[in-house]
């Protein structure tokens, strides 16, 4: 069973998940507690990719560049990229904006991942 939830211009899909529900629930009109599990948008990339609202997990096989969008207006906006590959992959910013004050961050060998967050100015790595 699944249902449509709009609110304002963004819709979320609710469900179930087999015999367990899977529930969202309004927050302080700031977001949701979920019950359940969450499911982020996962992408493979072998090229350079400029990361939009749809991404959440990059997961990179080249030496290839990722680039964030803007961390303005998107303050708590999550990315996650990692180097499956044995190439370098370099995670660059717009705008002259920065992760933790440096205007790229590389991932020089392979496993290696970053997770960074807007602060609505800028990036932060909030893990490693």
């Amino acid at each position: 069973v699944s249902a449509n939830l709009q609110l304002g211009g963004s819709i979320f899909k609710l469900s179930t998940a087999g015999a367990e529900p899977s529930q969202a629930s309004g927050r302080d009109g700031y977001g949701f507690i979920i019950n359940g599990c969450l499911s982020t948008k996962y992408l493979e990339k072998g090229t350079n990719y400029t990361a939009n609202s749809l991404a959440a997990t990059i997961n990179c096989s080249n030496a290839i560049t990722i680039t964030l969008p803007s961390a303005v207006n998107f303050a708590g906006r999550i990315y996650t990229v990692k180097n499956s590959g044995t190439n370098t992959v370099t995670v660059a910013t717009t705008s002259s904006q920065t992760i933790d004050a440096s205007t790229n961050y590389v991932l020089a060998s392979q496993w290696s991942k970053v997770t960074v967050q807007s602060t609505g100015a800028n990036w932060i790595i909030i893990g490693d």
